[in-house]
């Protein structure tokens, strides 16, 4: 069991008990697929275990009640809406938790402002919902593990040199130092599903990797006469398909960066044995298992597996910071106890519970820090706009860590940067990105092991310039001498032959004005 000293920390004292009879209906609309790493089966326990903490120690009284409704969103536009509808009229609910998918939350979330309720989704993860937070989803409050606003701080990262970088992390945590270059493109190119179904496909990405692009000229962490030139490829998350639009982009456009794929397989076979580059495959909701050896195929051949864990040693992932605390390891396994009692057949696995599920609680713990402070304060429970602005701009101790909402209502993340031990050939985690500091962290005693058995970074710009330019001159002969190389001989030929034509062509007319025939024909043709 969490100490109860955890929960009074989160969330101090509730003041329900002051109302006389009070009833507080959650509607909790989430998938029912299992197959979904926030499905209702994996993160109803987790909400069950934070319902209960706070009727154990924030709502002691007796007739003070929290009921939760739950239903299938079926991560559908239509679906979700309905069953939001039809939820608030049944029950006549004072808070949302979910929807997740961004299509099933968007209509929820604007429907919620003409009710004045909270809507709190660990999803959401569209820049959309950022930009129009306060115009349209001004009551959506966004806890979830990873949203493209708190990615784009990640990208936009501008570290210490002493850490071996002055660049953003966009460009490979300062493997290519831009500021330097006086007139550059730089080609990146980004590899990832088109499909609108993927939780990264280009519809979310691209935006996260625009706003990206603008901090890097906004702050002049690029020089002025650089410019960032972004070419997309479907990845279609097959390493076949990825390895194709790789070798297009690069063959057309001379790529310097890549960026992606998110999938692993696919990553794999991007990640070309080549020590002047290095890739970033972004992978944010995998579980460590996954993530460890991401490289490895028990169904495949050795001889595939080595070749992939080689070229996985020029690849970086990034992804979400997995919780190391005691308090979150007991909170998984009482977790998956009340999991085993809710959904015998439901499995975890041997590892933490998924970002997702911690997420959910520490949404249902905001909800009461901020529904305690709006009735302290005289307020009404169904007063949305008071209750989620008491949720923004503050921080506050979860199961996660520590989680901080900004003004704008969304979560500031954290993220593990993972690279490849050759040794082992497993990822581990060699440095860590605390959204609320917004500071990049190496971890103490790891370090990155640059592919190509390279002890530094790759160079700022590769040793033959970004587009072959400077190992022109190291040739052996230059490109025009090779052509007329080439083409001299076939031209000498061509002329030696038109010599002897016309001269046979001469000989014979010279022959037949000589004979008289073509001195009347030569009259006759200047008369």
């Amino acid at each position: 069991m969490i100490p109860a000293s955890a929960a009074l920390l989160v969330c101090g004292c509730l003041h329900l008990a002051m109302v006389s009879s009070l009833e507080i209906n959650m509607a909790v609309i989430l998938p029912f697929d299992n197959a979904r790493p926030f499905s209702v089966q994996k993160i109803r326990p987790a909400i069950e275990i934070a319902r209960r903490r706070l009727e154990r120690d924030q709502v002691p009284s007796e007739s003070t009640t929290i009921v939760f409704h739950y239903e299938d969103s079926r991560c559908d536009i239509a679906h979700g809406l309905n069953k939001a509808i039809k939820l608030h009229i049944d029950h006549g609910m004072d808070v949302f938790l979910g929807p997740v998918c961004d299509f099933a939350v968007s209509p929820v979330a604007r429907q919620c402002t003409f009710w004045n309720l909270p809507i709190i989704s660990g999803g959401a993860m569209a820049s959309g919902f950022t930009s129009m937070r306060k115009s349209m989803f001004f009551t959506l409050t966004r806890i979830g593990p990873a949203n493209l606003h708190s990615l784009s701080n990640l990208l936009s990262l501008r570290t210490d040199r002493d850490m071996t970088a002055t660049s953003p992390a966009l460009l490979v945590f300062g493997c290519v130092l831009l500021p330097i270059v006086s007139t550059l493109d730089i080609h990146m190119s980004v590899i990832v599903p088109f499909d609108d179904a993927s939780p990264f496909s280009i519809r979310k990405i691209r935006p996260a990797i625009e706003v990206a692009k603008q901090r890097l000229e906004r702050d002049h962490i690029i020089s002025e006469s650089t410019t960032l030139v972004f070419h997309y490829g479907d990845s279609q998350c097959d390493h076949t398909y990825s390895m194709n639009e790789a070798i297009k982009l690069h063959m057309s456009h001379q790529v310097d960066v890549f960026l992606g794929p998110v999938c692993d397989i696919a990553a794999a076979w991007i990640a070309i044995q080549c020590s002047e580059y290095v890739f970033l495959n972004i992978d944010l909701f995998s579980s460590k298992d996954t993530l460890d050896r991401p490289w490895y195929r028990a169904n495949d051949t050795d001889d595939r597996n080595e070749k992939a864990r080689k070229a996985y040693e020029a690849l970086m992932t990034i992804t979400i910071r997995k919780p190391t605390s005691p308090e979150f390891t007991q909170f998984s396994e009482e977790v998956k106890r009340t999991a085993s009692e809710l959904y015998p057949n439901v499995s975890y696995g041997d590892g933490q519970v998924n970002s997702f599920v911690g997420a959910f609680y520490d949404a249902v713990i905001l909800y009461g820090l901020a529904l305690n402070e709006t009735l302290a304060a005289n307020g009404n429970v169904s007063d949305g706009s008071a209750i989620t602005h008491r949720m923004w701009n503050r921080t506050f101790e979860g199961i996660t860590g520590s989680v901080y909402i900004d003004d704008n209502g969304d979560r500031d993340s954290d993220f593990s940067l993972l690279d490849m031990n050759p040794q082992t050939g497993t990822f581990e985690v060699v440095a860590n990105y605390y959204g609320v500091r917004r500071h990049y962290e190496p971890v103490p005693g790891k370090s990155i092991h640059w592919a190509g058995g390279r002890v530094n970074p790759p160079p700022d710009t590769p040793e033959c310039g970004f587009d072959g330019s400077r190992c022109r001159d190291k040739e052996t002969l230059p490109t025009y001498a090779i052509v007329l190389l080439v083409l001299g001989p076939v031209m000498l030929i061509v002329l030696v032959t038109l010599l002897f034509v016309y001269r046979a062509r001469f000989r014979d007319v010279l022959q037949r004005w000589c004979t008289g025939r073509g001195r009347d024909h030569m009259a006759f043709r200047l008369w």
